[in-house]
């Protein structure tokens, strides 16, 4: 819900949401899905005209033949560059972790992700393991995002801009565009095809999907594109766990419609995530992270 300046009148208002996940799947602003094997420095996200000197930056690369995964992102925001991999956050090449707090930005990390909240922007963005996203208010950004999560406007059709403005035909070739010159060595050359996957591959964790504790959810969302990457995912990294991001994001769908699945359980084991003492995991707990301040 968004309010005119006078605060009187309201409209509805949908967030910009960008999802990158798996080996690896993008989510546009808008909805567009495609899928994208580069393993260089690209844009995620930056605004077309400058205003609040925000961006993000990801660094792929190659977790199998011809297949790549997403390794880093870099945050850029006022002066600050903001860099999370796996377990590790740096502000300005300082290591920090695993909470830390400014006036401008504060990060938190709970053991499965790592988030990263920008209030005066109303920005939040969030990365664990292979999967990123990213939550911009539509009142600030729409129509003025592009990168690999293209053009927050609710429409498809100019989701894979090029950096000239113009627009391509398939977001999976755009995607290649937005590569960050400055920090490509050696290893940013163009993808071979991926070594293809057994026949047989039939992997029982994506079947989740399908099961009842999915039910009320794909009554509302449709799966179809979570099942075949998940598949995908697990055929081409031979790793049982690696459908575990495709799962996780269709979850994260669900919540978004207040629907709160704790499907983990349901994976033997594949995707359990224990915590450390003396916290314990919650699928539909707060994502609030305590701390003294809190």
């Amino acid at each position: 819900m968004v309010y005119d300046e006078s605060g009187c009148c309201f409209q509805y208002e949908c967030q910009c949401i960008c999802v990158v996940h798996g080996d690896p799947h993008y989510e546009t602003f808008d909805g567009t899905y495609y899928d994208f094997q580069g393993n260089c420095s690209y844009v995620l996200v930056k605004e077309i005209i400058p205003k609040y000197n925000f961006s993000v930056n990801s660094d792929n690369y190659y977790c199998n033949t011809g297949v790549s995964c997403l390794e880093s992102i870099t945050v850029f925001y006022k002066s600050f560059e903001i860099f999370m991999i796996t377990n590790l956050i740096y502000v300005n090449q300082e290591q920090v972790f695993p909470f830390f707090e400014n006036d401008d930005f504060r990060i938190t990390v709970n053991g499965i992700k790592t988030v990263l909240v920008i209030p005066d922007i109303d920005a939040r963005i969030s990365f664990g393991g292979f999967r990123f996203r990213i939550d911009l208010p539509w009142n600030l950004f729409h129509g003025n995002t592009e990168g690999q999560c293209g053009t927050c406007n609710n429409r498809q059709k100019n989701d894979c801009r090029l950096p000239n403005g113009t627009i391509d035909s398939s977001c999976s070739d755009m995607a290649h565009y937005w590569y960050v010159p400055e920090k490509n060595n050696t290893k940013c050359v163009p993808p071979g095809p991926p070594d293809p996957p057994d026949p047989l591959c039939d992997p029982a964790i994506c079947k989740v999907i399908h099961s009842k504790v999915f039910e009320e959810c794909r009554k509302i969302i449709p799966y179809e594109t979570y099942v075949t990457s998940c598949i995908f995912d697990v055929c081409h990294l031979n790793s049982t766990s690696a459908g575990c991001t495709s799962l996780e994001t269709y979850a994260d769908k669900c919540l978004q419609e207040r629907i709160c699945i704790d499907w983990r359980a349901f994976t033997d084991g594949q995707c359990e995530y224990v915590c450390e003492d003396p916290k314990t995991y919650d699928a539909c707990g707060t994502n609030i992270e305590l701390t003294c301040d809190t």
